[in-house]
């Protein structure tokens, strides 16, 4: 009846040559996954099997017929090659063009075009000995599976659902991070110790989740962990994207933002994500690595002291929903003498953050003992923090890039500790926490903390 033969082939639509052309064009690589069909041999024999080919002229003939299984689903630029007779030509033509439930091939978490050439030779005989699913043939689960990738990768649906697929999840993922280049996914890598720090999850997570960290700055990489204990280790002092997957019935998914120097605990708060909202999570984390790049943290100048009265004023947590506290709150001696001739003492140090020229936040310390203790204090050798950042840089990961900093440079001047005082309502705890600091004791409304540097 007929033959198939399947070459890569990357040719003009429409055009007829008088040879076959060779097999030297790429394909951008070779496909990881190529075509696959639902039933290929049902299809092929229910076209073919009412066609008389003796009476037609074609028994025994060849056509070759291009065709390009589109990344959209959508067969494209199907022409003949090699041509036999108008009739011949129009059936191969016709029965390659009308080519339906395939799905087209994978390159790299991406669909693709595959472009493929037919060798369709018309005897009986030979096809009923001729297997021609050996081509694109897989499994009923198998061709499920990528229809449900399909799917999910084409949806434009704010509430599609994620894939309950990790392998394809990831490879999704490692797709879009970057446009030009591949994302390579390194599983289960090995960090150096002193390169990274450990993460731990509260509650403990079962085996059948997943940790995809993105760095950054290493944007070529995606790091994917099997959580089968409860702790990995993550690149160190890195603005790091976490997606947490755990596999179920539905997939429950996790994103956290983090950048961390000490051990740090993430709770868990897994949640029924849609894809819109997993793409805006994305879309947040580039806008702040793009941001970053853009701010600098350097020493704070004398001349700049006006700056510290509108940073001061900042530092007084207003909780949510409140009115925020008149300006004049920081002529309050108390709160003044945070800044009062700062510079003046010797263990005031200062440092800014500051974007195009503009300081969008600092972090101080000073040593506020006798009859001016501060709110953090602990003792005569111990300086206290203070850190403000202008509402609009907030939860950008400024504010902790400016306290490690800080912290480094009390190590490098041989303090043993430091310490801070923070309402108990600011979101701020947590990060003080991650970066080592604890409570020591508390009032009503306050934490005193404080971090060991030695």
């Amino acid at each position: 009846m007929l033959i198939f033969l399947l070459f890569p082939i990357n040719l003009s639509a429409q055009v007829i040559y008088d040879t076959i052309p060779k097999m030297e064009e790429e394909l951008n690589g070779v496909p990881e996954e190529f075509v696959i069909f639902k039933d290929f041999t049902t299809q092929a024999l229910a076209y073919f099997d009412k066609i008389y080919f003796e009476d037609i002229n074609c028994y025994g003939k060849k056509v070759f017929v291009s065709t390009i299984f589109g990344e959209d689903g959508k067969i494209k630029n199907t022409s003949i090659i090699k041509s036999v007779n108008p009739i011949c030509d129009s059936i191969a033509f016709y029965f390659v063009d009308g080519l339906k439930d395939w799905l087209p091939g994978l390159q790299r978490g991406k669909f693709v075009d595959i472009p493929f050439t037919f060798s369709i030779t018309f005897d009986r005989e030979i096809i009923m000995k001729r297997n021609y699913e050996i081509f694109f043939y897989v499994t009923e689960e198998e061709y499920e599976k990528r229809k449900e990738y399909f799917d999910f990768f084409y949806s434009t649906q704010y509430e599609q659902k994620i894939i309950n697929d990790f392998d394809f999840f990831k490879k999704y993922l490692a797709g879009i991070f970057r446009d030009s280049r591949y994302v390579y996914i390194l599983s289960n890598y090995r960090l150096k110790k002193k390169e990274s720090v450990e993460l731990y999850f509260n509650p403990p997570i079962d085996k059948l989740a997943y940790l995809l960290v993105r760095d950054g700055e290493k944007d070529w990489l995606l790091y994917e962990y099997s959580l089968k204990k409860n702790k990995v280790r993550i690149p160190k002092n890195k603005n790091l994207f976490l997606i947490i997957y755990k596999e179920g019935t539905v997939p429950l998914l996790q994103t956290e933002i983090i950048h961390a120097d000490n051990d740090t605990i993430i709770d868990l708060k897994l949640d029924n994500y849609s894809k819109g909202r997993l793409l805006d999570d994305i879309k947040n984390y580039t806008k702040k690595i793009v941001f970053m790049k853009q701010v600098i943290i350097r020493k704070f100048s004398s001349e700049e002291s006006e700056k510290l009265e509108d940073l001061l004023y900042e530092v007084v947590y207003v909780p949510e929903g409140t009115e925020p506290f008149p300006r004049d709150i920081i002529k309050i001696p108390e709160i003044n003498a945070y800044i009062n001739g700062f510079g003046n003492q010797k263990d005031d140090y200062c440092l800014v953050a500051e974007c195009k020229g503009k300081i969008i936040g600092a972090v101080w310390v000073r040593i506020l003992s006798g009859d001016k203790k501060g709110y953090g204090y602990v003792d005569d050798e111990t300086p206290e923090f203070a850190i403000s950042l202008f509402k609009e840089y907030r939860n950008l990961g400024i504010g902790t890039l400016l306290m490690q900093q800080m912290i480094e440079h009390l190590k490098k001047q041989e303090y043993t500790q430091t310490s801070l005082s923070v309402q108990k309502e600011n979101y701020a705890v947590k990060m003080y926490q991650k970066l080592g600091f604890e409570i020591i004791s508390e009032n009503k409304e306050d934490y005193l903390m404080v971090l060991k540097l030695k």
